[in-house]
This record gives C-alpha cells, sequence and structure tokens, in this order.
C-alpha cells in the first residue's frame, strides 16, 4: 500500500501578511487513496497584487477539495489540467473587478499529486517542486541527490530584477507546466515558495 508522510510549514517573516498557503491530503481509506493517491499544494500570492493572500488561499484549497471530486475515469494529468483551468479563470475574472490591470488575485501554484508508484506534478509561477532521492556511487555508497522538477516562470528585466512571467490569474488562459516521475521507496519531496529557495542553498535544503 501507498504510505506518504507529509508536513507543512508558513512563517510570515519579514512581510506584514503571509500570502503563502499550504496543504496537503492523505486519504484514510483504501479507495480514495488507490484510486485518487496523496495531494499536496503550495502557492505564493503575488505581494504586489492586492488579493495575493485570498488567491493562493484559493488555488490550494480548491485544487485539493476538486480533485478528489473528479471521476475515477479521468487521468491524474486530465484532472489537474481542468481543474486548475476552472481556478485560474475564477481568479482572472476576480482580478478585473479592480481598476488596476497590475492588482487582483494572482498567485504562483505548485501541486504534487502522487497515485501508485507516479509523482504527478503541475506547475505555474516561481514556486519549485523538487525531488530528492539516494543514488549509488561508484564506491557503493548511497548520497543525496536533489532535483529541481520545476522550471521558474520568471522574466529578467533591467538591474537583474526579475517578475512573474506567468502566475494563477494573470491570463484568462492557463499555461501551466505538467509532468510525471516515478517514485520508489524513501523518496521525498520538497514544496517551496520563493521564500525558501531564493534565501536557502542547494546543501541547506538537502
Amino acid at each position: 500500500p501507498l504510505f506518504v508522510d507529509a508536513a507543512s510549514c508558513s512563517i510570515v517573516g519579514h512581510k506584514a501578511v503571509n500570502e503563502d498557503s499550504a496543504a496537503a491530503c492523505v486519504p484514510t481509506d483504501d479507495y480514495r487513496l488507490l484510486n485518487k493517491g496523496v495531494c499536496l499544494a503550495v502557492a505564493d500570492g503575488v505581494s504586489t497584487a492586492e488579493a495575493g493572500r485570498e488567491a493562493s488561499h484559493t488555488a490550494v484549497e480548491r485544487f485539493i477539495e476538486e480533485y478528489y471530486q473528479t471521476p475515477d475515469t479521468w487521468s491524474v494529468a486530465h484532472s489537474g489540467e481542468k481543474i486548475l483551468s476552472t481556478i485560474n479563470l475564477r481568479l482572472f475574472r476576480k482580478s478585473h473587478e479592480f481598476a488596476s490591470e497590475s492588482k487582483g488575485y494572482l498567485s504562483t501554484f505548485s501541486a504534487l499529486v502522487i497515485k501508485s508508484q507516479a509523482a504527478h506534478f503541475f506547475h505555474v509561477g516561481d514556486s519549485r517542486i523538487y525531488h530528492l532521492n539516494k543514488t549509488k556511487q561508484l564506491s557503493n555508497k548511497n548520497i543525496w541527490q536533489l532535483q529541481q522538477l520545476t522550471t521558474d516562470h520568471t522574466a529578467v528585466q533591467a538591474y537583474d530584477k526579475t517578475f512573474l512571467a506567468r502566475a494563477m490569474g494573470m491570463d484568462n488562459r492557463l499555461h501551466l507546466d505538467y509532468g510525471q516521475i516515478p517514485v520508489e521507496q524513501g523518496d521525498r519531496f520538497l514544496l517551496t515558495s520563493d521564500g525558501v529557495h531564493d534565501f536557502v542553498t542547494e546543501q541547506e535544503l538537502i
């Protein structure tokens, strides 16, 4: 049987408002665990948006809740893409209630669904999903190897300043990254916002 141990932590840091959101669902009944798997998600509301915090909470909560309501005949990829497209359009329409186009319901989003022997990931923005596993070296020693599964959707402005090129609620059509990898016993996954990986080295993450 699939067994996943999950935990999350979010600290406001130097900002006045914590705009991050994280959640996980590890089903306790065998049917949902077998047919839907385990779902984890992280979102980071865009700080320049007026409703970034609400956007991140909406994205995480709606994704996890609605994923487990999709038909069992749907694949993980189809389920995730349909749900996130709907959530994105909802946030986009709410964003246009504001007078300024640069403000509204904007958030990064990264989610992981572990089902059977595969990990499926969905991603938009600059939050990240890492995969940590042990690899055997020539000396027969096991070492931890960290792989970033997602690509940051950022663009560089003048003076090396970066800004988000993609986010939930930014466009009426969601440009989403999806992928999957096989999982093995003992694998670990880490979902982070930029408040972590922009300040913590790879070795410290390991």
